[in-house]
């Protein structure tokens, strides 16, 4: 109703009702193609022939243009400022109100939060979430200070000559975080 308001003011003083209407259809469908929490790792494909673009804008270097029905795999917890970093084929970001869901393949089921498997970051610069559990590893994203990260369970544990355990998250992106030394310094601890 406030869109159909604001259309028909628009229209009146401005005569862009028209634009406004497509680009607030354009940013409601967006998320429906990427509606399930936790999307990386996850296949999507063109709905039309769409650019691929260096940087999250599509007003950025175009690397190359998909055409319909073409595969992505997506490279992030959930698309930003309607854009979606993508891995492959080439790594850069596509306009998430681009994308479907691939042929066959199911959205990945939203299991109910497990109270044992929240983790509070007490570490004060935060944390790096890391593609393997290595201190080198590429990062796929970042926590704060006193913000939540959710483990996969059953919980996943690896030790790393450095004297580092690490421990595998699934939110706010997939990927491993730094629990601490085993000779003490935690970075993390239980949810309260």
């Amino acid at each position: 109703m406030y869109v159909k308001v604001f259309n028909i003011m628009m229209t009146k003083y401005y005569g862009l009702g028209c634009a406004l209407v497509t680009i607030a259809t354009a940013i409601a469908s967006a998320p429906a193609a990427m509606a399930a929490d936790g999307l990386m790792g996850e296949c999507r494909a063109a709905k039309q022939s769409t650019g691929l673009y260096k940087e999250r804008s599509s007003t950025s270097v175009l690397l190359t243009s998909l055409k319909t029905n073409d595969k992505v795999t997506i490279a992030e917890a959930a698309p930003k400022d309607g854009m979606a970093a993508v891995s492959t084929p080439t790594k850069g970001f596509v306009q998430a109100m681009n994308l479907k869901m691939c042929d066959g393949a199911k959205p990945k089921p939203n299991p109910s939060p497990n109270p044992s498997a929240c983790r509070l970051v007490t570490q004060v610069k935060g944390l790096a979430i890391r593609k393997e559990p290595m201190a080198t590893a590429e990062a796929v994203g970042g926590v704060g200070p006193n913000e939540k990260i959710t483990l996969v369970m059953p919980a996943e544990s690896k030790n790393t000559d450095d004297g580092r355990t690490w421990i595998k998250i699934v939110k706010p992106a997939e990927g491993w975080v730094s629990e601490g030394f085993t000779n003490g310094g935690k970075n993390v601890t239980a949810c309260p």
